[in-house]
């Protein structure tokens, strides 16, 4: 009987004549499945009100936010390509919704050039949605394909990210060429005062630029309320980012609190603002552990901070950072790090302890296997003047002699201070 039933399934897939296992006789005849035709919508034509894109649908055209008020949306679960797409918002009272609305976990394809600004100042360009029923897993908005896409928001909402003031779910940029602008918040990540899920990258060539006191990836100011992110993960990709006023290039911006950073992969150039670090914190405020196991990184640090670690700790609030570790993965690791010219590390707190209310904080910082510093002040394995100098590289590479033990002597961390 079973092989008589492997031979129906067969049929049913190229319609010829099979016997059963009971040696009846079944006529299948021949079928053919036709997929649904994609459908493209020129946004152009779009009436005023909510319009959600459904699964396979592709946007194009130019909704033009000074004749148009529409609210674009994405169905739940949709995969909705934008092909040469410009939805243009003019920052109306009226109009309490983001360029582009997902209504729960959503993919977005980039073909040709597309461009997505923001209705209100107070939300970004593309807003990803917040699973707020106390149950289940966050959403998430995944950015993919081979076009490019500009969103900017001038205001107070994240270009990618986060309303102000509101929560938004998870980010995966996979691939695609992506300019992102903030007028107050992180470019990809949380609005002013506002909190985002985690951040991922993985592919693509990204350009952020963080508003007056955000992150260009990671979260915005939060002087007022809380501004936080998640974690940011980041294995591929080319990308360029710069922080706000006090906002680090990739973590907190001011006063704001942003989860582990985690670096495998990628050719990144990261700038802290004027009291931002490169990768870390920026002006009093919080990060996690900073692990970096591959890419090739050049982080410079805004005037009071590290290229890697904390900005400037002042008014009674410190500067934190959890541990760094600097590390050979799978790939090896090139690292440029510079500190601002008041700051006096390159990599960890960008100051010792100092009195009148500064403060600087960061957990141990490894090398490979080498502890270089505990957390402690002056309690260092490598002479202090090490993190003096205004750039310090590094490399952690592995001879090709087919040994890949952590421990083995041909993996090798190189510091090489530039000399002032």
């Amino acid at each position: 009987m079973t092989a008589g039933w492997l031979v129906v399934a067969a049929a049913l897939t190229t319609g010829i004549t099979a016997c059963s296992g009971d040696d009846s006789i079944i006529d299948v005849p021949n079928t053919t499945t036709t997929l649904p035709p994609t459908k493209y919508t020129d946004l152009s034509t779009l009436a005023d009100g909510e319009y959600v894109a459904q699964d396979g649908e592709v946007l194009t055209g130019t909704l033009d936010g000074e004749t148009q008020k529409v609210k674009v949306c994405i169905a739940p679960g949709a995969t909705v390509t934008l092909h040469d797409a410009t939805i243009s918002g003019k920052d109306y009272t009226e109009c309490q919704w983001a360029g582009i609305n997902p209504l729960g976990n959503a993919t977005i394809v980039l073909e040709g050039t597309n461009s997505v600004t923001n209705f209100n100042r107070y939300y970004p360009a593309i807003q990803p949605a917040h699973n707020d029923t106390g149950s289940g897993t966050e959403y998430t908005l995944t950015i993919q394909g081979s076009g490019s896409l500009t969103a900017t928001n001038d205001y107070f909402g994240a270009a990618i990210g986060t309303i102000y003031g509101k929560t938004c779910g998870n980010i995966n940029i996979e691939g695609g060429t992506i300019y992102a602008e903030s007028g107050d918040g992180a470019a990809i990540g949380a609005g002013m005062s506002a909190t985002c899920g985690s951040i991922n990258i993985s592919g693509g060539n990204i350009t952020a630029i963080g508003g007056d006191e955000g992150a260009g990836i990671g979260c915005g100011n939060g002087y007022s309320e809380t501004s936080a992110c998640g974690d940011i993960t980041i294995s591929g990709g080319t990308i360029t980012v710069t922080g706000g006023r006090s906002g680090a290039g990739i973590g907190s911006g001011n006063i704001g609190t942003s989860g582990n950073i985690t670096i495998s992969g990628g050719n990144i150039t990261a700038t802290g603002g004027g009291n931002g670090a490169g990768i870390g914190t920026g002006n009093r405020g919080t990060c996690g552990n900073i692990k970096i196991s591959g890419g090739t990184i050049m982080a410079t640090g805004g005037s009071n901070a590290a290229g890697i670690g904390t900005g400037l700790g002042n008014h009674g609030q410190k500067a934190v950072c959890g541990n760094i570790s600097i590390s050979r993965g799978e790939s090896f690791v090139i690292i440029t790090a510079i500190r601002g010219s008041y700051a006096s590390r390159s990599i960890g707190p960008s100051q010792g302890e100092l009195g009148d209310g500064y403060g600087y904080k960061c957990g141990k910082i490894r090398f490979d296997t080498e502890l270089i510093y505990d957390g402690e002040e002056d309690s260092y394995v490598m002479p202090m003047n090490n993190y003096s100098y205004g750039e310090l590289n590094i490399e952690i590479t592995t001879e090709s002699d087919g040994n890949d033990e952590t421990n083995d002597t041909d993996n090798k961390w190189v510091l090489t201070p530039a000399t002032e």
